[in-house]
């Protein structure tokens, strides 16, 4: 599953990476809001996971080269997402933003 996430996401355009990211952020504050007043570790992991992809979903919507080359931003969520058990998540982002 990882190397063909990978490879959809390269294969993407700047508009369709976007909403792949957006829509794990959608995902991310789901299990944020799940976790409120149990797992702190589980929010703020969600929140730190959403940082990252707005800024890189923002960079890619207004053409700023001020961001990570995708082929390490996405190695960099695919391994989060595998670490913390949210890769599930992270393939349903990719089927959610296809679906448009």
């Amino acid at each position: 599953m990882k190397l063909e996430l990978n490879q959809q996401f390269l294969r993407a355009s700047d508009k369709e990476k976007a909403a792949i990211l957006l829509a794990y952020a959608v995902r991310m504050t789901i299990m944020a809001r799940e976790s409120y007043g149990q797992i702190d570790e589980l929010s703020r992991n969600c929140n730190e996971t959403i940082h990252k992809i707005a800024s890189q979903a923002l960079a890619l919507t207004i053409g700023s080269t001020k961001r990570y080359p995708d082929d390490v931003f996405i190695e960099m969520i695919i391994a989060g997402a595998e670490q913390k058990g949210w890769i599930v998540e992270l393939a349903r982002a990719f089927k959610e933003a296809n679906a448009t």
